[in-house]
């Protein structure tokens, strides 16, 4: 009898291992907190820039401001000295024009007092400060004021100011010429006083006194009055602008 082989016994395979799902919401919900995390990042940084921003803006409305109203406060000072001189050099005008006028002989002291002390032919040419204005309007930083009424009030200002300090210009080279006609005119004037002054001086004391004299004192009345009323436009327009920039100048500290 013949031993068979035995048949191998076969052995199964191994299960497969179940297949792993793909855990997508899990992923999602990362993605989305990453996003979340730039986007807040984002808006933090353009939030602080603009929290920065708006404070260099206020910095720089604040100190415009406090120049326009120092600028302000000395054009004021100026424009009163200078209705204050005018009133004086057109009253002694006046005076003297009227003494010779009457006929009467002029004394010395009077003629002195008149055109020495009281600058009869004398006038007023104040300086205004302009400077900060012009600048604020070229570069375009009025925008940085948020308040309308100190825009407006900035951007009338600067060309009343300079079209009446041209005419107050025009009206001293006015007054000027008729200085120069005295002077070319009126008989021996070289020979006078090396001053000016002291030569119209003279000729007030003689008699009678010279007709470019007249012409002169005349003019200085006339010339006078012009320059006062626009000065007197100039010191309104100045302590207008003045008042309207102290109400909105932004005088708590920078936060």
């Amino acid at each position: 009898m013949t031993d068979a082989p035995t048949p191998p016994v076969s052995v199964p395979d191994p299960p497969a291992p179940p297949l792993r799902r793909w855990g997508w919401r899990p992923k999602l919900r990362w993605f989305a907190a990453e996003i979340v995390v730039v986007v807040a990042g984002v808006l933090i940084a353009l939030a602080l820039n603009a929290w920065w921003q708006a404070r260099q803006d206020r910095a720089r409305e604040h100190a415009y401001l406090q120049q326009l109203r120092a600028d302000l406060a000395e054009n004021g000072q100026r424009l009163r000295a200078a209705v204050e001189d005018e009133e004086r050099i057109g009253a002694a005008a006046l005076a003297a024009l009227r003494a010779v006028r009457s006929g009467r002989p002029v004394a010395e002291d009077s003629a002195r007092s008149w055109i020495v002390d009281r600058r009869a032919t004398g006038y007023s040419d104040p300086r205004v400060l302009t400077g900060t204005f012009a600048g604020l309007v070229a570069s375009g930083d009025l925008q940085l004021f948020g308040d309308a009424e100190t825009r407006n009030a900035v951007l009338a200002y600067l060309p009343l100011i300079e079209a009446d300090r041209a005419e107050v210009g025009r009206f001293v080279d006015a007054f000027i010429e008729a200085g120069f006609r005295l002077r070319d005119l009126a008989p021996g004037a070289a020979d006078y006083h090396p001053t000016f002054a002291e030569t119209n001086v003279a000729f007030l004391q003689m008699s009678p006194v010279p007709a470019p004299m007249l012409q002169y004192l005349d003019a200085s009345v006339v010339t006078s009055e012009v320059r006062m009323f626009y000065l007197r436009r100039m010191l309104a327009a100045t302590e207008s602008t003045a008042a309207t920039l102290a109400r909105h100048d932004p005088i708590s500290p920078i936060q």
